[in-house]
């Protein structure tokens, strides 16, 4: 074969070669690519890894772990998050990263003694934790109707959303008597009977009544005989001129 001959003939072959190099880069492989059909994603959250590999199995898909996080409900293991997202069309094959959940978040209880119930609550809230039961009690030391035991104790290392019971110090009941008849009594024996009793007066109301002495008691309120506790208030009707 003569040289020219063959320069011909490697020309020829170098000219086939890059043809089918071409043919394959932008026919074959992107036939085969696209022979590929699109599924979509299923919703893996909730699951555990190993269901979340047979959920993805079952669709032709893989499943990638990407990192762990903690989680107030999920247990430890389980998918919290994924990307894509569920419903989203992918090319099969293709690997759903996961997000697995490290288990709920803990802290430290914090401390509700002398709160009153909607400053507990709220302190409870912004630490991650749920306000529980409130029971109250008489005899514990402390404000009314303020916080003066909790459980867990404050300080105490607990996972967030764990409820927290409190026990309030509870006012002691005012001692009751029955309302002593007023009526027909004069303003200043009136006034020692109430103070007396613990009860407040209110203002002074008058009243004209021609056949009753000034300064006189006509009407009252809460009427004689009735059940009151100190502290209450008390109205009465004057007599005048």
């Amino acid at each position: 074969m003569k040289f020219w001959q063959f320069l011909l003939l490697l020309a020829g072959l170098g000219l086939a070669g890059a043809v089918g190099l071409a043919l394959s880069n932008y026919l074959i492989v992107p036939q085969l690519i696209h022979r590929r059909a699109e599924v979509r994603v299923p919703d893996l959250r909730e699951q555990t890894l190993a269901q979340a590999r047979r959920t993805a199995a079952g669709a032709d898909l893989e499943v990638q772990v990407v990192r762990s996080e903690a989680h107030a409900r999920q247990p430890v293991g389980n998918v919290v998050d994924q990307h894509p997202a569920p419903g989203q069309p992918v090319r099969k094959g293709r690997a759903v990263g996961l997000v697995l959940s490290s288990g709920p978040p803990t802290g430290a209880v914090p401390v509700l003694d002398g709160l009153n119930a909607q400053q507990a609550a709220a302190t409870l809230q912004r630490s991650g934790f749920r306000a529980g039961r409130t029971l109250r009690a008489r005899g514990l030391e402390g404000a009314p109707s303020t916080v003066a035991l909790q459980y867990p104790e404050a300080g105490t290392g607990s996972r967030k959303g764990v409820t927290v019971d409190v026990v309030m110090v509870d006012q002691a009941e005012a001692p009751a008597f029955l309302m002593p008849d007023l009526k027909g009594r004069t303003l200043s024996a009136a006034r020692s009977a109430v103070d007396e009793s613990g009860c407040i007066l209110a203002p002074l109301r008058h009243a004209r009544d021609a056949g009753t002495p000034p300064q006189t008691i006509l009407r009252q309120k809460p009427e004689p005989g009735t059940r009151i506790l100190r502290g209450e208030i008390v109205e009465l009707v004057v007599a005048t001129r």
